[in-house]
This record gives structure tokens, C-alpha cells and sequence, in this order.
């Protein structure tokens, strides 16, 4: 495994640059009392990718769509994800998390069933991840919540509170490889999400429609650089995206009492 180390550099209270080479930040969270603060977080996906049981040696990897399908001529369709995970403080407490995804289109009958959440079981490259090698061959390992039935397109869409999860990603991060995106339909459909690679997913210096990670948290210091952590380990596809020794943006951050309504957050 490559290891990519990334430095993180703020400029504005909601913004958090991803930097190659070194750098400094400063945060004013808000303090709610009793001496805690409570922060909001955006985390990028750092990479993402779908496989598919029609073409098991398809890498879909760049895509500018993630996948999820049942049924003929699709075959099975499933979406792997890896969030950009921040190292926090000792005792900071996760107290809400979900991931959301962006639908953007969908062909076929979804069906009333949901897209479940799973964790991945191993490491996975996002460039060579094929439906024979993925690392949940049997499927998601359930954490009790998904992604509910087809709505309408170019809407987020949210997961169920995925905070246990999220803590123990944060407290242990050997244990985080990511997640899977499956479905339950016994109808023939295909579901469709923006990827972190479409040009409406996110761009250098911004996040926008790319999948993301939304976490609440609760610490008894302010969040800063010094105290998130600098470091990122495994997949280099964001360098691989925009070079190396240049600013990429990995999280927003915020503070207040709700979160951010220009967040746009998925409640359904």
C-alpha cells in the first residue's frame, strides 16, 4: 500500500484545504456551554468506485457515476466509498453521522426497497477494485441503516444515523475500509449517484455534489488543525485527480447551533 501524507490548511471558518506540502489553520467552533463544543464537518470521499456482476472485471473507477442495480441486462451493480476521516481530539464524541449521496438518475422500476449501507471488509484500490476482487463478495455487512427508495432525481439522499460506526472508524481508524452501497429490489433497475470524479461532484478548491460524509461532534476543545490531524493514508486518487503539491479541498467545517443550511443536507 502507498501511503500519501496530506497537510490540512484552513483559510475561512467553513473551509478546509487539503494541502501536499506544509501549512497552518484556525478555527473558532462554537462552545455550547458545560465545555463543549460542537463542530459540523463535510468530509470528502477521497475515493469511490462500482463494480458490476454482468462484467466482472469492469473497474469503474473515474466514472462520473456510482451504480447501484438488480436484474436483467444490468446484473448487480454495487458502489464502494471512502471518506476523507479526520484524526479529533481524545474523548470527542460523534453525536450524529450519515452519509449522503446525490441521486442524479435512474432507469428501471427501484421497487419499494431501499439501497442498505454496509461496511467494506478489506482494502480495496479504487483503480483496480473488479467485481471478482471486491472485498465484500457476499455482499454488504449490514449496520441497520440505507439509502431509501427512488424519490426523484437530482436530490440528496441521506442514510439513517450511522454514528457508532463513524466513532469507531475515528477511535480505531485499522478498522475503517470504507463502505458499500447495495440494494434489495427484486425489480430490474439501475440507481445512479454523482461521483467524487464528475465534474458536478467537486472541483479542486470546492465540494459539491461528490458523496460526503456529515458528522456532528462534541469536544471539550476547539477543533483546529493541530488537533484534527494532517494525515491521510491509503488511495492517492485525489492527487492522482489534481497533482501533487497543490491545494485540494477535503472537508468544510462549521459551527453554530444547526447545520448549515447552505449544506443543503439530505433528509430523506
Amino acid at each position: 500500500m502507498k501511503y500519501l501524507r496530506l497537510t490540512i490548511i484552513i483559510y475561512l471558518p467553513v473551509l478546509c484545504l487539503l494541502y501536499f506540502n506544509g501549512c497552518s489553520t484556525e478555527e473558532n467552533p462554537q462552545n455550547t456551554g458545560g465545555g463543549s463544543t460542537t463542530t459540523y464537518l463535510w468530509l470528502t470521499a477521497i475515493k469511490d468506485a462500482y463494480v458490476r456482476s454482468d462484467i466482472p472485471e469492469f473497474n469503474g473507477s473515474g466514472a462520473f457515476s456510482l451504480n447501484v442495480a438488480h436484474g436483467i441486462p444490468n446484473g448487480e451493480h454495487r458502489t464502494y466509498i471512502k471518506f476523507f476521516m479526520p484524526q479529533l481530539p481524545d474523548g470527542s464524541q460523534i453525536v450524529e453521522a450519515y452519509i449522503n449521496v446525490y441521486e442524479d438518475s435512474r432507469t428501471g422500476q427501484p421497487g419499494s426497497g431501499g439501497i442498505p449501507i454496509g461496511t467494506a471488509q478489506d482494502e480495496w484500490d479504487p483503480t483496480s477494485i473488479t467485481w471478482n476482487n471486491q472485498p465484500n463478495p457476499g455482499g454488504p455487512s449490514s449496520v441497520g441503516t440505507q439509502i431509501g427508495s427512488f424519490i426523484s432525481e437530482n436530490m440528496w439522499r441521506t442514510s439513517g444515523d450511522i454514528k457508532l460506526i463513524v466513532q469507531e472508524h475515528l477511535d480505531n481508524p485499522a478498522t475503517n475500509f470504507g463502505w458499500l452501497l447495495d440494494n434489495t429490489s427484486v425489480f430490474d433497475f439501475i440507481r445512479s449517484f454523482t461521483s467524487m470524479n464528475a465534474p458536478s461532484g467537486r472541483t479542486q478548491l470546492d465540494l459539491e455534489n461528490g458523496p460526503r460524509l456529515l458528522i456532528k461532534v462534541q469536544s471539550t476543545v476547539p477543533l483546529n488543525e493541530s488537533n484534527i490531524g494532517t494525515t491521510v493514508t491509503g488511495s492517492n486518487e485525489l492527487g492522482s485527480m489534481y497533482g501533487t503539491g497543490v491545494d485540494i479541498l477535503v472537508y468544510k467545517i462549521s459551527s453554530g447551533g444547526n447545520w448549515p443550511e447552505s449544506w443543503e443536507i439530505g433528509t430523506q
